[in-house]
């Protein structure tokens, strides 16, 4: 909220410099979000305006103070404070907890991504023969903002590299697909989108895994009938792979 200098310089001139942060809260916030704010005075206005939004949108608010004696506590939700007045040691106390409370989130998401992984290896138990996985998210890593239209870009997720190879030998069928719209928005060419998945049906054999085909969309909307919500990569295995039954037990990731 702090690194658009435009946005604040105008939300500054129409509405005051008090709600250069509570502004945008209202603008876009959802109470699936969390406000994290930083004040070692407790007593920043910008920030008391921003927290009186949040508590009464029901979002989620944290505030890193120093030692305060204001009631800054009563708005938010959890406070992390510095027993000091120093600013200097503030800031620094500030800097450290934020990359602890970082390492702690990175830890749970990493738990959740090994929990959903023993999921996928459990439907196998329940009596699902085949698999198709997401390629983005799944199979390599997404890239922030932008498409992967070289292999050179392409990274396997751990829970993948660790786990194609036991996949591979508990279902019938494995397949993969894509609905990104790199080609339709000429990113990309078919040709090179091949090639990529070329090198990467190369390493996952390297892995021990076996993929059976990649599926991918070409378009950049719905008038493409294989990309979401339309049926037609599911049209395109099931004619593919006849066997594929998509009324019995087919797992999708």
């Amino acid at each position: 909220m702090s690194s658009n200098a435009s946005l604040l310089t105008c939300i500054g001139n129409d509405f005051g410099f008090e709600r250069i942060f509570s502004r945008q809260i209202e603008g876009i916030g959802t109470t699936k979000d969390v406000f994290i704010a930083f004040t070692t005075s407790c007593k920043s206005r910008n920030i008391i305006e921003a927290l009186n939004v949040c508590k009464n949108s029901n979002i989620k608010s944290i505030v890193f103070t120093g030692q305060c004696v204001h009631d800054i506590d009563l708005l938010a939700e959890e406070i992390i404070m510095i027993p000091s007045n120093d600013v200097q040691i503030i800031q620094e106390c500030h800097d450290i907890i934020s990359h602890i409370v970082c390492e702690l989130v990175e830890e749970i998401v990493d738990l959740k991504t090994v929990n959903e992984w023993e999921q996928i290896k459990n439907e196998f138990k329940n009596g699902y023969k085949f698999l198709i996985l997401d390629r983005d998210g799944v199979v390599n890593i997404t890239k922030p903002n932008g498409y992967i239209s070289s292999f050179s870009e392409f990274v396997f997720t751990d829970g993948f590299k660790s786990n194609i190879k036991l996949l591979s030998e508990c279902f019938d069928r494995i397949f993969i697909t894509t609905n990104q719209a790199g080609i339709g928005k000429g990113i990309m060419t078919e040709n090179e989108l091949l090639t990529l998945h070329e090198c990467m049906l190369s390493e996952i054999k390297k892995l021990g895994g076996s993929i059976d085909k990649v599926y991918y969309s070409k378009g950049i909307d719905d008038t493409d009938k294989t990309r979401k919500p339309n049926t037609g990569m599911a049209e395109n295995i099931k004619r593919d792979f006849p066997d594929i039954d998509f009324y019995s037990p087919v797992r999708s990731y």
